[in-house]
């Protein structure tokens, strides 16, 4: 049997330092005090407008990990990706369910019936955003990285060119939302798959120093857009543009994430070394996210005596957020301890057991088998194929011409 490579907790803790992230970014962004006015800016709001920033950098880095690692695979087929997805979706489940009847005997008040409906499907409902993305794109993941790789050197290069430009850079910068990338979800993880993979298939030789300038240039372009829009925004009593000072920071591939994400990944990697402790907190990583993301949990949390809009201005507040933060993150790191040994003694024993016999009564079915081999009979398309010059224009002008805009 081969040897599992040990993970590089390097790598591990960054994974760690992405969670941390994301739930301070949580700690402001679901709070009431930034939501419609913001405060007279200070020093301490300046702060939380940082803390809010580094989510989406959190993000960008927690799936780049994955992503990373998953386009150096050799051989990807679509079972692995089931498996991967059958594996995940037992502890989203898990969690899923366990949280909805916690909530119901605990947090009635917070926990209506369409919460109680989806979490019954979480992956499917969208309960957690990060989970349903993340699910779907292990589904198409061995099929994109077969695509880009028989793409080629040139054609993915052009491809990432096109999306740097469309996203990273003409909607990454600016103010108002461009091309529907308002929001995180598949297509960023699309993005960023593919840039990734080019980089570590064709490239993959930064230097350390052009990893440490990437990551200042883009530090400086995030937190300096801060405190000049706020600045501005004051002088000018605009809370517009006060209220847009998080702009750069609204979207996992916004230019200054990637660049500041992409630099922290390049010398995590270079730097290796092995920490069992660091592998084990690691791994209670999602966890994390899925129980203090878990709405009635969320709602609860975040608007309580801890709370962002219960502690803004108060004496040492920003050291209560500090502390809030990291009780809410070693509180869930144990949970998923105990997680994680309850799913030792039992799913665990033989991880995947299941899905492989599922699998193997699929496939050795004489009616899919019959498919399967009606497909493989198939012609293949080439024959069937136009020059560019033989489109009939469908499909470089999908709406039909009629005779008044014919005759101009």
């Amino acid at each position: 049997m081969t040897q599992r490579k040990q993970r590089n907790s390097s790598i591990e803790l960054l994974r760690i330092i992405a969670m941390v992230m994301i739930v301070a970014h949580h700690y402001v962004d679901h709070s009431t005090t930034f939501v419609s006015a913001l405060p007279p800016f200070s020093g301490e709001e300046y702060f939380y407008l940082c803390m809010r920033s580094l989510g989406k950098l959190g993000v960008m880095l927690f799936f780049s990990i994955s992503a990373w690692y998953l386009c150096m695979e050799r051989h990807p087929t679509a079972r692995k990706g089931l498996k991967r997805a059958w594996l995940l979706e037992r502890e989203v489940l898990f969690y899923s369910l366990v949280l909805v009847c916690v909530c119901n005997v605990l947090l009635p008040n917070l926990t209506s019936t369409a919460i109680t409906v989806k979490s019954c499907i979480p992956t499917a409902s969208g309960i957690w955003w990060y989970v349903t993305a993340y699910m779907i794109f292990v589904l198409v993941a061995p099929f994109l990285t077969n695509g880009l790789r028989r793409l080629g050197k040139q054609s993915h290069a052009a491809l990432c060119v096109i999306l740097m430009v469309m996203w990273g850079i003409v909607a990454g910068l600016s103010p108002i939302p461009l091309f529907h990338m308002q929001y995180d979800g598949l297509v960023s993880f699309l993005f960023l798959y593919t840039v990734i993979s080019f980089y570590r298939w064709y490239m993959d030789d930064m230097t350390t120093k052009s990893a440490v300038l990437l990551v200042i240039i883009g530090c400086i372009c995030i937190f300096g857009s801060i405190l000049l829009m706020q600045l501005l925004g004051t002088r000018l009593h605009s809370v517009a543009l006060r209220n847009m000072s998080n702009f750069l920071t609204s979207n996992s591939v916004k230019l200054p994430i990637m660049m500041v994400g992409f630099g922290i990944l390049v010398l995590a990697e270079r730097k290796v070394f092995h920490n069992s402790c660091i592998n084990a907190i690691a791994s209670t990583t999602f966890a994390i996210y899925l129980i203090s993301d878990y709405p009635p949990v969320r709602t609860a949390l975040w608007n309580s005596r801890f709370g962002l809009a219960a502690v803004y201005g108060a004496h040492k507040a920003i050291l209560i957020s500090l502390a809030s933060i990291f009780v809410v993150c070693i509180t869930c790191m144990i949970v998923d301890f105990m997680r994680q040994f309850l799913f030792t003694m039992t799913v665990d024993r033989h991880p995947g057991a299941w899905f492989d016999k599922l699998s193997e009564f699929v496939v050795t079915r004489h009616s899919l088998q019959q498919i399967a081999q009606s497909i493989a009979e198939k012609p293949t398309p080439h024959e069937h194929l136009f020059e560019s010059h033989q489109l009939d224009d469908q499909a470089d002008e999908p709406i039909p011409r009629t005779e008044s805009n014919t005759s101009r």
